[in-house]
């Protein structure tokens, strides 16, 4: 599959932030009795809060479009894989944004883990490029796993025979790559749960997105799994009615993702520079990490590592 995977030219859609102002027709004085999704009277006081971020959020805009709005030609998996990681994080940036402005921060959070999962996956290989046929190859693996498990939930088998037998091939030709020992004494073999042995912690080490690991995964996970830190981040027992469920909007992890989302795509413009040699990019990503500095810690002197 990593052979026949052709990356050869590719250009990236439009990066843009999607607010549009909503104004009511004047014909049309039931236009505030629609349905709202999300917490409204959030979007207000969520740009009040971040003024210096929008006001300078033409510089970021900037830069997206350096990086990612352009066409690459005589690509090879290797580009097309880090560039296209890149770009699919630019994509969850502006989901996080939307959750964050609409009062939903502790899912702004839940999102920030596949950011930054997805940030040290495109770090790392693009430091590690003999590592890129793994990346594309586990797909094969994964497609299998997602056959077995709809074959096993379903009383009859959705796929055809030539189906199966495609899958099953394209399975077997990089199954050997991802063998990891299961008992060091009986010698006993496994198929590997993921596409590389490192997990992503010590990936993460390994990238400049390794000082965010607390924040950014960590954090995160707490949130996206079930478990009761997550139960005890949406309840209050100080009530004297008893527990209470918090359904409220989440303004302080909004602030906080919106943060994170921030410092994670810096990153990310980062290492797409460092990568495809983007000198129309370093302009606008020093000027960048300028405003990042300033938005969220003023007084401090900007550095030239994008994670801050």
């Amino acid at each position: 599959m990593f052979s026949s995977l052709n990356v050869g030219q590719w250009r990236a859609s439009t990066v843009s932030l999607p607010i549009k102002e909503r104004k009511a027709p004047a014909n049309d004085p039931e236009m505030d009795e629609e349905p709202i999704f999300g917490f409204k009277e959030q979007w207000k006081p969520f740009q009040t809060r971040h003024h210096e971020f929008f006001e300078r959020y033409s510089n970021l805009q900037a830069a997206l479009n350096a990086a990612f709005i352009r066409v690459v030609k005589d690509g090879e998996a290797h580009d097309w894989v880090v560039f296209t990681q890149g770009r699919v994080c630019a994509e969850e940036f502006f989901e996080i944004l939307l959750m964050a402005a609409n009062g939903y921060g502790i899912c702004a959070l839940k999102l920030i883990r596949s950011l930054y999962e997805r940030a040290v996956t495109m770090d790392y290989l693009s430091q590690h490029p003999t590592d890129v046929a793994a990346f594309v190859d586990y797909h094969s693996v994964a497609q299998r796993k997602l056959m077995k498990a709809i074959q096993n939930s379903m009383k009859s088998d959705p796929f055809t025979k030539e189906k199966i037998e495609e899958v099953e091939t394209e399975f077997l030709k990089v199954k050997s790559g991802f063998m990891v020992t299961d008992c060091s004494t009986c010698g006993t073999q496994r198929l590997n749960h993921t596409w590389h042995r490192l997990d992503l912690v010590s990936m993460a080490q390994k990238t400049k997105f390794g000082k965010l690991i607390v924040p950014a995964y960590y954090v995160p996970m707490g949130h996206v799994h079930s478990t009761m830190r997550a139960l005890l981040s949406r309840t209050d027992e100080s009530q004297p009615s008893g527990t209470q469920f918090h359904a409220e909007s989440q303004p302080k992890e909004a602030d906080m993702a919106l943060e994170l989302a921030h410092n994670i795509m810096l990153g990310v413009l980062g290492s797409q520079e460092t990568h495809f040699k983007l000198e129309e990019l370093s302009k606008p990503l020093q000027k960048c990490l300028e405003d990042f500095v300033e938005i969220w810690h003023p007084g401090k002197a900007v550095a030239t590592d994008p994670i801050l």
